[in-house]
Protein backbone atom coordinates (compact mmCIF):
# COMPACT_ATOMS: atom_id res chain seq x y z
CA UNK A 1 0.00 0.00 0.00
CA UNK A 2 0.99 3.58 -0.36
CA UNK A 3 1.39 6.35 2.19
CA UNK A 4 0.44 9.58 0.41
CA UNK A 5 2.11 11.76 3.04
CA UNK A 6 5.37 11.58 1.09
CA UNK A 7 7.29 8.88 2.90
CA UNK A 8 9.02 6.27 0.78
CA UNK A 9 7.14 2.98 0.57
CA UNK A 10 7.39 -0.19 -1.43
CA UNK A 11 6.15 1.78 -4.45
CA UNK A 12 8.49 4.76 -4.10
CA UNK A 13 7.48 8.33 -3.43
CA UNK A 14 3.82 8.33 -2.45
CA UNK A 15 3.44 12.08 -2.70
CA UNK A 16 4.62 12.07 -6.32
CA UNK A 17 2.07 9.44 -7.31
CA UNK A 18 -0.74 11.22 -5.45
CA UNK A 19 0.19 14.54 -7.06
CA UNK A 20 0.20 12.92 -10.49
CA UNK A 21 -3.26 11.49 -9.84
CA UNK A 22 -4.47 14.87 -8.59
CA UNK A 23 -3.23 16.57 -11.77
CA UNK A 24 -4.91 13.96 -13.97
CA UNK A 25 -8.22 14.43 -12.14
CA UNK A 26 -7.88 18.20 -12.49
CA UNK A 27 -7.19 17.85 -16.22
CA UNK A 28 -10.19 15.56 -16.77
CA UNK A 29 -12.78 17.11 -14.47
CA UNK A 30 -11.52 20.45 -13.23
CA UNK A 31 -11.70 19.16 -9.66
CA UNK A 32 -8.78 19.89 -7.34
CA UNK A 33 -8.22 17.49 -4.46
CA UNK A 34 -5.94 17.70 -1.44
CA UNK A 35 -3.51 14.78 -1.72
CA UNK A 36 -3.26 14.43 2.06
CA UNK A 37 -6.96 14.32 2.88
CA UNK A 38 -8.96 13.59 -0.28
CA UNK A 39 -6.99 11.05 -2.33
CA UNK A 40 -6.44 7.54 -1.06
CA UNK A 41 -4.38 5.06 -3.04
CA UNK A 42 -5.25 1.40 -2.58
CA UNK A 43 -4.63 -1.80 -4.51
CA UNK A 44 -7.65 -1.32 -6.77
CA UNK A 45 -11.13 0.06 -7.11
CA UNK A 46 -12.68 -3.07 -5.63
CA UNK A 47 -10.50 -2.66 -2.53
CA UNK A 48 -11.45 1.01 -2.24
CA UNK A 49 -15.15 0.18 -2.38
CA UNK A 50 -14.68 -2.57 0.20
CA UNK A 51 -12.75 -0.25 2.54
CA UNK A 52 -15.43 2.42 2.17
CA UNK A 53 -18.16 -0.06 3.04
CA UNK A 54 -16.05 -1.14 6.01
CA UNK A 55 -15.78 2.43 7.26
CA UNK A 56 -19.44 3.43 6.92
CA UNK A 57 -21.53 0.30 7.49
CA UNK A 58 -22.90 -1.30 10.62
CA UNK A 59 -24.93 -4.47 10.84
CA UNK A 60 -28.37 -3.97 9.30
CA UNK A 61 -27.44 -0.86 7.32
CA UNK A 62 -28.64 -0.60 3.72
CA UNK A 63 -26.93 0.33 0.47
CA UNK A 64 -28.99 1.08 -2.63
CA UNK A 65 -27.66 -0.62 -5.75
CA UNK A 66 -29.25 -0.34 -9.21
CA UNK A 67 -30.44 -3.50 -10.97
CA UNK A 68 -28.14 -4.42 -13.84
CA UNK A 69 -24.88 -3.54 -12.11
CA UNK A 70 -21.62 -5.18 -11.12
CA UNK A 71 -22.44 -8.20 -8.93
CA UNK A 72 -19.49 -7.93 -6.53
CA UNK A 73 -21.14 -5.09 -4.58
CA UNK A 74 -23.65 -7.57 -3.21
CA UNK A 75 -20.96 -9.99 -2.01
CA UNK A 76 -19.05 -7.18 -0.30
CA UNK A 77 -22.09 -6.14 1.71
CA UNK A 78 -22.45 -9.66 3.12
CA UNK A 79 -19.12 -9.18 4.91
CA UNK A 80 -20.67 -6.42 7.02
CA UNK A 81 -24.11 -7.98 7.54
CA UNK A 82 -25.47 -5.06 5.57
CA UNK A 83 -28.37 -5.26 3.16
CA UNK A 84 -28.32 -4.49 -0.54
CA UNK A 85 -31.50 -2.72 -1.60
CA UNK A 86 -31.96 -3.49 -5.26
CA UNK A 87 -33.25 -0.40 -7.03
CA UNK A 88 -35.72 -1.48 -9.67
CA UNK A 89 -34.09 0.23 -12.63
CA UNK A 90 -35.37 -0.59 -16.11
CA UNK A 91 -33.85 -1.65 -19.41
CA UNK A 92 -35.67 1.27 -21.06
CA UNK A 93 -33.45 3.64 -19.05
CA UNK A 94 -30.29 1.52 -19.49
CA UNK A 95 -30.58 0.43 -15.85
CA UNK A 96 -29.64 3.89 -14.60
CA UNK A 97 -30.73 5.07 -11.19
CA UNK A 98 -33.24 7.91 -11.41
CA UNK A 99 -34.08 10.39 -8.64
CA UNK A 100 -37.55 8.86 -8.26
CA UNK A 101 -36.26 5.31 -7.99
CA UNK A 102 -33.48 6.36 -5.62
CA UNK A 103 -35.82 8.19 -3.26
CA UNK A 104 -38.31 5.31 -3.26
CA UNK A 105 -35.56 3.02 -1.91
CA UNK A 106 -34.38 5.26 0.93
CA UNK A 107 -35.19 4.19 4.50
CA UNK A 108 -33.87 5.22 7.90
CA UNK A 109 -31.24 2.46 7.50
CA UNK A 110 -29.86 3.73 4.17
CA UNK A 111 -26.16 4.62 4.41
CA UNK A 112 -25.24 4.93 0.74
CA UNK A 113 -26.15 4.45 -2.85
CA UNK A 114 -23.85 3.18 -5.57
CA UNK A 115 -23.72 4.09 -9.24
CA UNK A 116 -21.29 3.07 -11.95
CA UNK A 117 -20.56 5.60 -14.65
CA UNK A 118 -20.12 4.33 -17.30
CA UNK A 119 -22.32 1.48 -16.22
CA UNK A 120 -20.85 -1.96 -15.67
CA UNK A 121 -21.91 -4.12 -17.44
CA UNK A 122 -24.43 -1.99 -19.37
CA UNK A 123 -22.09 0.75 -20.62
CA UNK A 124 -24.81 3.33 -19.93
CA UNK A 125 -23.64 6.91 -19.40
CA UNK A 126 -25.29 9.28 -16.94
CA UNK A 127 -25.96 12.73 -18.37
CA UNK A 128 -25.20 15.87 -16.40
CA UNK A 129 -28.92 16.36 -15.81
CA UNK A 130 -29.37 12.81 -14.51
CA UNK A 131 -26.50 13.25 -12.05
CA UNK A 132 -27.92 16.61 -10.95
CA UNK A 133 -31.17 14.80 -10.18
CA UNK A 134 -29.37 12.26 -7.99
CA UNK A 135 -27.57 15.08 -6.19
CA UNK A 136 -30.91 16.79 -5.45
CA UNK A 137 -31.96 13.62 -3.62
CA UNK A 138 -28.59 13.36 -1.85
CA UNK A 139 -29.03 16.94 -0.62
CA UNK A 140 -32.36 16.01 1.00
CA UNK A 141 -30.77 13.16 2.99
CA UNK A 142 -27.65 14.43 4.81
CA UNK A 143 -26.75 11.02 6.31
CA UNK A 144 -26.37 9.28 2.95
CA UNK A 145 -23.17 8.90 0.94
CA UNK A 146 -23.02 8.72 -2.86
CA UNK A 147 -20.50 6.14 -4.08
CA UNK A 148 -19.57 6.46 -7.75
CA UNK A 149 -17.57 3.69 -9.40
CA UNK A 150 -15.91 5.44 -12.34
CA UNK A 151 -13.29 2.83 -13.22
CA UNK A 152 -14.45 2.84 -16.87
CA UNK A 153 -14.57 6.65 -17.21
CA UNK A 154 -11.72 6.71 -19.72
CA UNK A 155 -13.31 4.09 -21.95
CA UNK A 156 -16.14 5.65 -23.91
CA UNK A 157 -17.30 5.93 -27.50
CA UNK A 158 -18.85 9.39 -27.44
CA UNK A 159 -17.33 12.79 -28.15
CA UNK A 160 -17.31 13.82 -24.51
CA UNK A 161 -16.02 11.74 -21.64
CA UNK A 162 -18.54 10.72 -18.97
CA UNK A 163 -19.27 13.18 -16.19
CA UNK A 164 -18.06 12.47 -12.68
CA UNK A 165 -20.83 12.97 -10.14
CA UNK A 166 -18.34 15.05 -8.11
CA UNK A 167 -17.84 17.60 -10.90
CA UNK A 168 -21.55 18.37 -11.11
CA UNK A 169 -21.68 20.31 -7.84
CA UNK A 170 -19.64 22.90 -5.98
CA UNK A 171 -21.64 22.51 -2.77
CA UNK A 172 -19.21 21.54 -0.02
CA UNK A 173 -21.79 19.60 2.00
CA UNK A 174 -22.47 17.39 -1.04
CA UNK A 175 -18.83 17.00 -2.07
CA UNK A 176 -18.00 15.76 1.42
CA UNK A 177 -20.50 12.92 0.93
CA UNK A 178 -19.39 11.80 -2.53
CA UNK A 179 -16.78 9.07 -2.84
CA UNK A 180 -15.40 8.50 -6.34
CA UNK A 181 -13.55 5.31 -7.22
CA UNK A 182 -11.21 5.17 -10.18
CA UNK A 183 -8.01 3.50 -11.22
CA UNK A 184 -5.59 2.56 -13.95
CA UNK A 185 -6.41 -1.07 -14.65
CA UNK A 186 -9.18 -0.60 -17.20
CA UNK A 187 -7.93 2.51 -19.01
CA UNK A 188 -4.47 1.10 -19.68
CA UNK A 189 -5.60 -2.52 -20.21
CA UNK A 190 -4.16 -4.05 -17.07
CA UNK A 191 -7.26 -6.11 -16.33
Amino acid sequence: WLDVTGSTTLFGEGEHIANTIREQIKKETGLVYDVNTEITIVSGTRAGIFYTFNSILNEGDEVIIPRGTWVTYFNMLENFNAKAVLADTKVENNYKLTPEILESCITEKTKAFVITNPGNPTGALYTKEELEGLLRILKKYPNIIAMSDEIYSNIYFTEKRPYSIAEITTEKDLLERIVVFNGFSKSISMA
